[in-house]
Parts: C-alpha cells; sequence; structure tokens
C-alpha cells in the first residue's frame, strides 16, 4: 500500500508471497497510518483522529482486514504544518455516513458536471464553497443513508 517515496510512515511493502494492491488502493494512496497521521496533524493521539473521521473532517479508510489508513491525497502541508486541504470538509462531512472509499473516489479524481467538469479538490482549491455544498446535498441525497 505504501509508496517508497511519499515518506508517509507505512510498513507496507510488497513480500514475496504477499497479494499486491488493488487498483483501488494504487489510485487513492498512498496511506498514512491511523499514528502517524495523528502526529502529523498535532492531535493528541489515535483517539481524536478516530473522532475526527467519525465527524467527516478527516478521510479515514477501513481496509478489508480490518486496518484503517488514511489517504494522504486530503492534506496538504503549509509553513511545515500538515491539515486537511481547506473545503474538504464540506463534502467529507455531508457524506460521512456513506462508504468512505467511494467518497476518496469521488473527492480524489472524478471531474463532476455539477462542478463544472471540476473534481472536488479543484473546485475547494478554487473555494467554491457553495458549489461544494450543493453538489454533497445532491450526493447525500442520491446515495442516502445507509441504515
Amino acid at each position: 500500500m505504501a509508496d517508497d517515496n511519499a515518506g508517509d510512515g507505512l510498513e507496507a511493502g510488497a513480500d514475496e508471497g504477499e497479494v499486491a494492491p488493488s487498483a483501488l488502493v494504487q489510485r487513492l494512496g498512498p496511506f498514512w497510518t491511523p499514528e502517524h497521521t495523528s502526529q502529523a496533524l498535532e492531535m493528541s493521539g489515535v483517539e481524536e483522529l478516530e473522532q475526527a473521521i467519525a465527524a467527516g473532517r478527516v478521510l479515514g479508510l477501513q481496509t478489508s482486514d480490518g486496518a484503517l489508513v488514511v489517504p494522504v491525497f486530503q492534506f496538504e502541508s503549509i509553513e511545515g504544518r500538515v491539515r486537511v486541504r481547506p473545503h474538504l470538509d464540506i463534502v467529507m462531512t455531508r457524506l460521512r455516513s456513506c462508504d468512505s472509499w467511494s467518497v476518496a473516489l469521488l473527492i480524489r479524481d472524478t471531474p463532476m458536471p455539477e462542478l463544472g467538469g471540476l473534481t472536488v479538490i479543484e473546485a475547494a482549491a478554487q473555494g467554491r464553497v457553495a458549489d461544494l455544498q450543493a453538489f454533497a446535498n445532491v450526493v447525500h441525497s442520491e446515495w442516502g443513508d445507509p441504515f
């Protein structure tokens, strides 16, 4: 799962006999561990990170073997401080009850007609807050709550 050049602190590697990462993992990676993420975000620990994930302020993904991984694409570093990219929380918070892998794909690199052909990351970078709110509401109404 880890990108050796990412410096992300993951311990995953392609040892002999391991299954190669899926195309989905390759598309959304690299990933950080919860421990590395909580340190990078200057949180008190993994419990605080888990609360942020539950609230939709950080996107965390549960793997099929139960591990929690955090996609790096949602972060930026400004003057040495890591933070979630501005305005992504608009979509992540609204869609926090939806499948997190689907949300990750939606945010990372899916151009959306509702956003003028931009991805969520691109629209967020342009500060298109109203468009992101409307988009998140539409997606939520289409995907709905799982329960």
